[in-house]
């Protein structure tokens, strides 16, 4: 299902951070905010794929942009604008757009 929601990287910037509410988990018995990043950040043209390597989640900013920063436990990540790539159970990405400067 389409929710609306766009997750928008820059190429030229590193460890890109962004935040989602979580339901509640071990952390916290009431919905909050879970902290991810990405980082080398690139997309093929001819392959219309858009890859990063991504970190978290992460409990708050400064802990995100420690991960990152250190390039720990990164999962890469590869996206098209041909099909869905199922991330979570019930979260799926696809391109939508690309704007080159």
């Amino acid at each position: 299902m389409f929710t609306g929601n766009e997750l928008i990287f820059d190429s030229k910037e590193e460890c890109q951070t962004w935040t989602r509410t979580a339901p509640a988990d071990s952390h916290s018995s009431s919905s909050h905010l879970h902290y991810n990043s990405a980082a080398n950040v690139s997309y093929d043209n001819s392959n219309t794929t858009f890859s990063w390597t991504e970190y978290g989640p992460e409990l708050d900013q400064e802990s995100i942009e420690m991960t990152c920063g250190a390039a720990a436990a990164g999962v890469n990540k590869t996206v098209n604008n041909l099909s869905y790539y199922q991330d979570k159970p019930n979260l799926y990405l696809k391109i939508i757009d690309v704007v080159e400067n």
